[in-house]
Parts: C-alpha cells; sequence; structure tokens
C-alpha cells in the first residue's frame, strides 16, 4: 500500500524547489515507503557509536528517477517479504550474519555507512 501521493509530492517538491526528499526517522521512513522494521530505532547509538542503525528513504522530484529506500544488511529477508512499493532496495553493513562480512573471521567486521549507500 502507498499512503504518499507521489504525483502531489513532486508536484509540490518543484515548486520549492527540492530536488529529493530524504527520510531518516520512524514517521518519515513509514510514511515515504510504508515500511518500518522494529530493530531500525537508532537507539543502538547509544549504546556504541559503531553499532548505529538506520534506515533512509529517498524520494526524488524527478518520477524518472525512481525512489529507494537504504535499509540494515539484516533487513533484507524482510525487505524481501513486504509489499514495498519501493523497488530500488540497497543495504549498508554487515547485517547479524557471517556470510556478509568480507572476511568472516573479523570478529569486528566494519559498520558500515548507511549515507554513503545512500549517496
Amino acid at each position: 500500500m502507498q499512503l504518499l501521493e507521489y504525483d502531489r509530492a513532486t508536484h509540490i517538491m518543484e515548486s520549492a524547489g527540492i530536488d529529493i526528499i530524504l527520510a531518516t526517522t520512524r514517521h518519515g521512513v513509514e510514511y515515504l515507503s510504508d515500511y518500518w522494521h522494529p530493530v531500525s530505532d537508532q537507539f543502538y547509538v547509544l549504546l556504541d557509536t559503531e553499532a548505529t542503525h538506520m534506515t533512509v528513504v529517498g524520494l526524488p522530484a524527478d518520477q524518472s528517477r525512481e525512489a529507494f529506500i537504504v535499509a540494515g544488511a539484516s533487513e533484507a529477508t524482510t525487505l524481501g517479504i513486504m509489499d514495498l512499493w519501493i523497488q530500488d532496495r540497497r543495504f549498508w553493513g554487515p547485517g547479524y550474519y557471517v556470510q556478509t562480512w568480507d572476511n568472516p573471521l573479523d570478529p569486528n567486521p566494519p559498520s558500515g555507512d548507511a549515507m554513503e549507500v545512500a549517496a
């Protein structure tokens, strides 16, 4: 289900000179994508600055460029079974599974950067 009226949003964005909306808050991500994973809350940053978790949704004013979602690698399966209207799905970070790490023996894989993937 798509709550967002994309045509209306892009008209408003173009009128205001906005090229893209980037949402990272729970309400923004949920509204633009109709998706939120309970583990996506950014409370991890309070425990360990290397263990943040972030979801980013991008909504371009130019509809010829697809909207996109960037989620943690551990959400790949969840996004795969959701009926998300956004088809451009990208992932960041090592996830929770050893298979997703570059070096499976590394006890501290790089945490990744959601904003770098969004860019």
